[in-house]
């Protein structure tokens, strides 16, 4: 009777696993079958007891999973590492107008713990349903499912593929397709290069109707775990020898010393020793570690007669002076064996063919070995089978010249699956002794695509014919539409007609037009017993897709970014801009339906003064993710070219075309040249920078107890907030000052009703501030309370409750303004210099400057914006679909409550206020026209409309003291000496920059 057993010693390499279990031997009961029936690998060896540290390794710490649902955006999640199956599914619609119901699971296997550089096994399987719930075509519609699985840095990519046909009678089939396990090995971590986490990766896709109706996406992340402490390895290699002959049988022994970080343990003493000490010679038997903390010595196996039945040797390495002991096993081989097969290759056939498998064992003396159990394993294990009336199981027993034979029957021609090599292992357990032999399938092979596998920018018109050639001749009677498909991803199969031209496949698209969005096209030969086949009779192992992408239509357009996207002249709608730095960007417009992940493609700009500079860049469809990445969502999904150096003023000319990148010079698209106007500064103060004033208020209803903050803290605040609204305005800076503390009581109760009407003081108080301003060169003086003020005395206050609209939403964005927001009449007068609190952002200080404008406020939750961030060099958009940088307007009431940024109108109206037309004419202007006279400014001419129709009184903000005190001034836009700020004459010509 024959006894499982496992051997007592046996010291597996990091990820071997078990050892199979091995018939008990009577006659030879000391004989360690289970470790003889695996090929022993050395590793790491065995820690002794208490070793305080293992060698570095890879744990499983996450699935991340990505679910692509068909007309749905993808959807990512992270699971923890107990995970294992992973189910998607729904209903669908699809091309055709059928609908289907189409759950599906992807279940992989991978181990929880990879040693460093040790061998592991990894594979997936993949199951779906598939349920018509619409009417189905006579002939049926094809349902695929796809499962792949690629690990580490290995090239090789396993994949299985299940396909049904959903039939009236039938409308439900069920699909399974595995990827089985087979042996990767992972990287060894040899010190800080090593990259912190490795994958791998399954995938699973199930088509209904030709398009995809879902896809399952997982990455099993691995990340390093290092030890604590140091720690020794110990190698031996080979770990399996034969005893020593004519010429000695010798095995090299290494011991390396880490420390906890990996790095190498340089001048330890390593002490080496063999048990037991006649099984062979080991020398040296001490060493110190060198620089890479490694000592090598060399085992040389016993001859054949100083075995006496022993088997093996066990070497221990000790590092006495850390207190780490290692070993590793090595294996004496006294018996060899031998492993033939014949033929050792097969052409690829229905009904499969067949080879004889010869096994000889013997001892090394050469007598045979009579009566031994030989197991025979398949890699992989599903290419076929092992048949014979010797075989029990998986093995077979040696005859009493020690030959055994049995047969190998190939697989089916459906289960190969593009494979084409399987290896027969055999292995001793008896004695001792391992063998392998390859069989090698020979069917159709492709030599050559037209076009290339995975080429891009291909120009497929109707009568477009892509080809696959074979090694041989075909026949013509396979080629048809059933074995020959052109598809795309979703927009359904291309309509085309199948030949054969001797050793070549051609499919002539006869679809007209082709769509011209940019398809991933896979031209499908069907192999197997019912698919394509060479005159000769010989089959493909497996289907055959030719991979490639078309040409896709692409519609640039220039776009002109100087904190918005191309603002407009508000009188003449031509792109107008301020002589300050800006970027010209150029949008490939790849459909939004394309098939193509992305265009990769040269961008070629032009503008006079700029010169022609080019951009290697990819576009990619749509706006947001998931198509486009989050850093081409960052940079706008554009290519971007920065103009630091501004250009003179007068109108700029600017042109850019396109190419696709593998397309020919002939695919360059143009886009329509946009003429730029760019304007001059209306006053040399203005070239300079519009000067601000803060001046903090202090009153009987606002002690000097309470300001919290210094003043030194409200001048770095004052500063940088100049500094940082330079971003939003069409200005080169905005130099600031912190003006001394002003009182502001107001002694007439008539007008000032604090308790019952706060805004009667607090509109006292800016009008008031207005004379600090008189006879200065600051363009706007703002008064400044303390931070949180508005909120700790007016949060509830019953007037503030009942008139939100005399209140600014102080208490939540830190502004107040008499400014109207939506739902007032047009038309109100100019506004008093807002007050602010002294914790403000840069937005609200930009939103303050706004309402002295009387631009107009917003209530939306999200703003629509379109614009750049120099300084942040990243794309600004919001519209219902997303948002990236920012999704408020500056003019927006919650000001303070986002991420904000001005809209192209607001930006527009400050642009009209301080700037002028620069080219003589009507805009457009020419591209180099000369700079015309003052008759754009704003200023000096009693007022211009403004856009929101009220009329802007030469001063913007309407401060300037009580309102007796006639004749005063407006403050902001005023000058030294009482001139409007942007009044040509104030200075001459701009100041050049």
């Amino acid at each position: 009777m024959l006894e499982p057993i496992i051997p007592e010693a046996f010291e597996p390499r990091p990820g071997q696993g078990v050892p199979i279990a091995a018939p008990r031997i009577p006659a030879a009961p000391r004989r360690r079958a289970a470790a003889l029936a695996l090929a022993f690998l050395a590793g790491a060896g065995v820690p002794a007891a208490g070793a305080p540290a293992q060698p570095p390794s890879w744990v499983l710490d996450r699935f991340s999973v990505t679910f692509f649902d068909y007309g749905q955006p993808s959807r990512n999640e992270v699971r923890d590492a107990a995970s294992r199956s992973f189910g998607f599914g729904g209903e669908y619609a699809v091309p055709g107008g059928n609908r289907y119901t189409a759950p599906g699971m992807l279940t992989v296997s991978v181990p929880d713990r990879i040693e460093s550089g040790g061998a592991y096994q990894a594979g997936a399987r993949a199951t779906g349903d598939v349920t018509a719930a619409g009417p189905i075509r006579a002939e049926g519609e094809p349902a695929t499912l796809e499962v792949r699985s690629l690990c580490w840095d290995d090239d090789v990519e396993d994949r299985a593929r299940d396909e049904k046909r959903v039939l009236p009678a039938a409308p439900t089939v069920s699909l399974a397709a595995a990827v089985p396990p087979r042996a990767f090995t992972a990287p060894a971590i040899t010190g800080p290069t090593t990259p912190a986490s490795h994958n791998c990766e399954f995938r699973a896709e199930l088509r209904a109707g030709l398009a995809v109706a879902w896809q399952v996406s997982v990455q099993a992340q691995y990340k390093q775990s290092r030890p604590t402490a140091p720690y020794l390895t110990l190698d031996a290699n080979p770990a399996r020898l034969p005893p020593s002959g004519a010429s000695p049988s010798e095995s090299v022994l290494t011991a390396a010393l880490f420390d906890a970080a990996g790095r190498p343990i340089a001048g330890q003493r390593i002490d080496l020793r063999l048990e037991p000490p006649d099984l062979g010679r080991l020398a040296p038997a001490t060493g110190t570690t060198d620089a890479a903390g490694v000592v090598r010595a060399t085992y040389t196996a016993p001859r054949l007669a100083e075995l006496r039945g022993r088997d093996r040797a066990v070497v221990r390495a000790v590092a006495p002076g850390r207190g780490l002991e290692r070993s590793v096993g090595l294996d004496i081989e006294s018996y060899r064996l031998a492993l033939t097969v014949e033929p050792d290759r097969l052409p690829i056939t229905d009904p499969p063919g067949s080879a004889r498998l010869r096994v000889v064992a013997e001892r090394f003396d050469g007598r045979p070995a009579a009566d031994d159990i030989v197991e025979l394993t398949l890699d992989p294990p599903d290419m076929g089978r092992l048949i014979g009336d010797r075989l029990l199981g998986n093995r077979v027993v040696t005859d009493a010249q020690g030959v055994a034979e049995v047969f190998y029957e190939a697989p089916a021609v459906a289960a190969m699956r593009h494979r084409d090599l399987v290896t027969v292992f055999g292995a001793n357990i008896s004695h001792g002794g391992a063998a392998a032999a390859a069989i090698r399938f020979q069917g159709l092979r492709v030599v050559r695509t037209q076009p290339f596998e995975g080429a891009r920018d291909v120009d497929l018109r109707p009568g477009g014919a892509p080809a696959i050639t074979f090694d041989r001749a075909i026949d013509p009677a396979s080629v048809d539409g059933r074995t020959v498909r052109v598809t795309t991803l979703w927009h359904g199969d291309l309509a085309s007609r199948a030949q054969a031209a001797g050793d070549t496949v051609q499919a002539t698209v006869l679809q007209d037009p082709v769509p011209d969005v940019g398809l991933v096209v896979t031209v499908r030969v069907a192999g197997g017993a019912d698919g394509v086949r060479g005159a000769d009779g010989s089959l493909l192992p497996g289907d055959v897709d030719l991979r490639f992408m078309t040409l896709p239509r692409l519609s640039p357009r220039v776009i002109v970014s100087q904190v918005v996207d191309d603002p407009l002249d508000p009188v003449h709608g031509v792109v107008s801009i301020a002589p300050k730095p800006f970027v010209l960007r150029v949008a490939g417009g790849l459909p939004a339906d394309s098939e193509l992940t992305g265009e990769r493609a040269s961008v070629t700009l032009t503008a006079p003064g700029l010169g022609t500079q080019e951009l290697d860049h990819t576009f990619y469809p749509g706006d947001w993710p998931p198509r486009v990445p989050d850093a081409a969502v960052r940079s706008g999904n554009t290519a971007n070219f920065h103009v630091r150096a501004v250009p003179p003023a007068g109108g700029l000319a600017v042109t850019a075309a396109v190419r696709p990148f593998f397309a020919p010079d002939a695919a360059a698209v143009a886009a329509a040249p946009v003429t730029v106007d760019v304007h001059r500064w209306s006053s040399p103060r203005v070239a300079l920078g519009i000067g601000v004033l803060f001046v903090p208020l202090q009153n009987d209803h606002l002690p000097g107890y309470a300001w919290t903050v210094s003043r030194g803290q409200l001048a770095q605040w004052s500063a940088g907030l100049g500094a940082d609204a330079v971003r939003l305005l069409p200005l080169p800076s905005v130099p600031t000052r912190l003006g001394y503390y002003m009182d502001t009581t107001c002694h007439d109760p008539d007008r000032c009703d604090f308790e019952r009407r706060p805004w009667t003081e607090l509109s006292h108080w800016a009008r008031h501030v207005g004379r600090a301003g008189f006879g200065t060169p600051w363009s706007y003086v703002v008064p400044v309370v303390p931070p949180g003020w508005f909120a700790a005395r007016f949060e509830g206050h019953p007037d503030v409750v009942a008139n939100p609209d005399r209140y600014h939403n102080m208490v939540n964005n830190g502004i107040w303004s008499d400014a109207a927001i939506p739902g007032e009449a047009a038309g109100a007068p100019p506004v008093e210099s807002p007050i602010l609190e002294a914790d403000a952002s840069d937005a609200a200080f930009v939103h303050a400057l706004g309402d002295t404008r009387g631009l107009p406020h917003s209530t939306a939750a999200r703003d629509d914006l379109a614009g750049y961030d120099l300084a942040g060099d990243r794309a600004i958009r919001a519209n219902a679909e997303g948002w990236t940088g920012a999704f408020l307007s500056v003019m927006n009431q919650d000001v303070g409550y986002g991420r904000e940024w001005i809209t192209r109108l607001d930006y527009a109206a400050l642009l009209d206020r301080w700037t002028q037309r620069a080219c003589v004419g009507v805009p457009p202007c020419p591209p180099g026209a000369p700079g015309g006279g003052p008759g754009d400014g704003d200023a000096g001419r009693g007022g211009r409309r403004m856009p929101h129709g009220d009329r802007d009184r030469g001063g913007g903000s309407r401060s300037g003291g009580d309102p007796g005190s006639r004749g005063s001034p407006g403050v902001a836009g005023t000058a030294g000496r009482g001139r409007p700020d942007d009044d040509p004459a104030a200075g001459g010509d701009p100041v050049p920059l």
